[in-house]
């Protein structure tokens, strides 16, 4: 049985290669006679061909039966490559200080992607490394996922828009396929959420390298709420050590009660340390809410209100993505923004 089995499969993958050669073209020879020529029994060719039905590669007509079975017109092909097909994430900037942080998301896509044999590979890069990428141009075997790109950088593999994914939010007139989290939408909730709560004060705490301006559009959130919010936007670098003396200088000047709406990859946990050292009551008078967060940023006690990050569908996403791309040579026009969904404690 295991025998019968294994020819049905090297049979399937055979006409499954010949298929993406274009050697055939419906209709498809009849069973009795397609099976004549390939030398295999009639039972065999059938169950190959219930396995490239179930591929999407045929279709058969069951009011003719006798007709045989035809091409799908819409065909889904398994290329096959010199090279095992690989997803390349890019990150921009030599000195990306996130990865520790990204290495959750990188494990659950990383089995997603291998589930369908595809690899994945993580690079941080300097502008002389994009450029050198991009002259080398598209390949067939690699997808690129671009993460954390300057409007430069965008604009530079924008005529990549068929292999090249862009991970956030594209700037204007860049026409690459993207995929990013609705964060300003997550932000509007928070801040009406802390406004019901009585806090007027809100200030929203994001990293100096952020490429997207978020100043005015924060300003006109808080603008919402009646009587509207004072707001306050305080960008922070990267650098760990210097990340951890900025926001003790900002716990210092704390005074009454405010809110902070911490936005990935600053951690939310390392300002409520900061608070707590200062002998500020949190969650009392001051509340923290972390945004678009990993579960580690965000593990904290007494635990936080937080809006994780959309890890499953985010993965998924991509994942649909590279195999539509491994096998039709191209990206889907793909434009999702997925939203973030609120975390509570049980008390809250």
């Amino acid at each position: 049985m295991k025998f019968i089995q294994s020819r049905v499969e090297q049979l399937a993958d055979h006409l499954r290669e010949r298929i993406a050669r274009g050697e055939f073209s419906s209709p498809l020879p009849s069973i009795r006679d397609w099976s004549g020529r390939l030398g295999v029994a009639h039972c065999t060719l059938e169950n190959a061909l219930k396995i490239l039905k179930r591929d999407g590669l045929v279709r058969t007509q069951p009011q003719k039966p006798r007709k045989g079975s035809r091409l799908a017109r819409k065909t889904r092909v398994r290329k096959v490559f010199r090279h095992p097909p690989l997803v390349r994430w890019l990150t921009y900037g030599r000195f990306y200080r996130d990865i520790p942080t990204q290495m959750e998301i990188f494990m659950v896509l990383n089995e997603r992607l291998s589930l369908r044999g595809i690899r994945l590979s993580l690079e941080a890069c300097s502008d002389s490394r994009l450029n050198a990428i991009h002259r080398e141009g598209p390949r067939d075997d690699q997808m690129l996922a671009l993460h954390s790109f300057s409007w430069e950088m965008q604009e530079l593999f924008d005529d990549f828009k068929m292999s090249a994914l862009l991970i956030g939010q594209p700037f204007p007139k860049v026409r690459l396929p993207f995929v990013t989290m609705d964060v300003l939408g997550a932000i509007r909730h928070a801040t009406w959420l802390l406004a019901r709560r009585g806090f007027h004060r809100i200030s929203l705490v994001i990293s100096k390298k952020s490429k997207q301006p978020i100043e005015e559009q924060f300003r006109r959130i808080c603008a919402e709420p009646s009587p509207s919010v004072q707001d306050e936007v305080i960008r922070l670098p990267e650098e760990f050590h210097e990340q951890n003396c900025a926001l003790r200088r900002l716990a210092a000047r704390v005074t009454g009660n405010q809110a902070f709406i911490v936005n990935s990859p600053i951690p939310a946990a390392l300002l409520m340390m900061a608070l707590m050292k200062r002998g500020v009551d949190v969650p009392g008078q001051v509340e923290v809410i972390a945004m678009n967060a990993t579960l580690a940023e965000a593990r904290t006690f007494p635990l936080i209100t937080y809006y994780p990050y959309p890890m499953e569908r985010f993965s998924k996403a991509l994942c649909q993505a590279a195999a539509h791309y491994f096998e039709r040579g191209e990206l889907p026009p793909l434009k999702l923004v997925i939203p973030l969904r609120m975390v509570a404690p049980p008390n809250a």
